[in-house]
């Protein structure tokens, strides 16, 4: 495979051993079940965090399709669009092989659909500082699989954030996916101390958030940018999901925008709730982009 104008490059051949145990020990029947639907003319993105198992050289080397390391968690949005749009033209399909982190860029132009999940326990190196690593270390690698595709009909206008097409709107500062217990208000990303994301630019964004703070928790408060410029600011969240609708800045230059939301936190942890030790601002359910009138033709 070749490089996406250097935002992918194929990983080298497979074959380190430490302490003379092999890193895929183990696991070249699970991955097999991995690759077995990608067709041969497949190219599989593969995150940043699965660069140091035999996962993306196995998938090249031992299964024949082209995998492709992408080497940062926020590429470059425009040449990776039109990588993955010069390997659709040419009618090679594409999928994404995503770890925990992934990697997230801005693309109007595409789609994505998730497959399924995947596990597979495998040998990494033990992570050292000062020292090459002498060791080999059982981990389990929890994965998703996603088909990636041409965007067809209107221009998108919405994020659900939560949901795989969230992943093409650049998100920085988020937490993984969730869903509420229930269900019965889908999925949902919470945010850090900040949170970022790039919409499609209009005259107006509807942002869906809730506070979900436990007993003890500070009280959960926003404030939102846009492009840099505050357009709220001390906003009271309350827990339940409510519906926050800003002005967009005039600002004609562009077709996106750049969103950040800065929110109070508090830590299961630290509350003795349970184990989780992130630092949790507000749960963002969903964004709408009302279209610019000032732009239309």
């Amino acid at each position: 495979a070749g490089t996406a104008a250097g935002l992918v490059v194929l990983v080298g051949a497979p074959g380190a051993v430490v302490a003379r145990a092999p890193l895929w020990r183990g696991a070249a029947a699970q991955l097999a079940d991995v690759a077995r639907p990608f067709p041969d003319d497949a190219v599989v993105l593969v995150s940043p965090e699965l660069a140091g198992t035999h996962i993306p050289t196995s998938l090249t080397y031992l299964h024949g399709v082209d995998a492709v390391l992408v080497q940062d968690g926020s590429p470059d949005a425009l040449r990776m669009e039109e990588a993955i749009l010069r390997w659709l033209a040419r009618g090679r399909p594409v999928f994404a092989l995503l770890g925990p982190a992934g990697f997230t860029f801005y693309s109007p132009a595409l789609a994505l659909a998730e497959l399924r999940e995947a596990r597979i326990d495998v040998l990494t190196l033990e992570q050292t500082t000062g020292r090459p690593p002498r060791a080999a270390v059982d981990h389990v690698f929890r994965m998703r699989v996603l088909r990636v595709t041409r965007r067809a009909g209107e221009a998108r206008s919405s994020v659900d954030v939560g949901a795989p097409d969230d992943l093409l709107f650049n998100l920085r500062g988020f937490h993984a996916a969730e869903v509420d217990r229930d269900g019965a208000r889908g999925a949902y990303r919470w945010t850090g101390p900040r949170a970022a994301l790039t919409l499609p630019r209009g005259d107006a964004v509807t942002l869906v958030v809730a506070g979900a703070r436990p007993a003890g928790a500070p009280p959960a408060e926003m404030a939102v940018q846009i492009d840099g410029r505050p357009v709220g600011g001390g906003l009271a969240v309350p827990n339940a999901p409510h519906a926050f609708t800003l002005d967009v800045p005039d600002a004609p230059q562009g077709p996106a925008i750049e969103l950040t939301i800065r929110a109070t936190v508090f830590q299961p942890l630290a509350l003795g709730l349970s184990a989780d030790p992130r630092r949790l601002g507000v749960r963002v359910y969903r964004i709408d982009v009302r279209p610019d009138a000032r732009r239309a033709p």
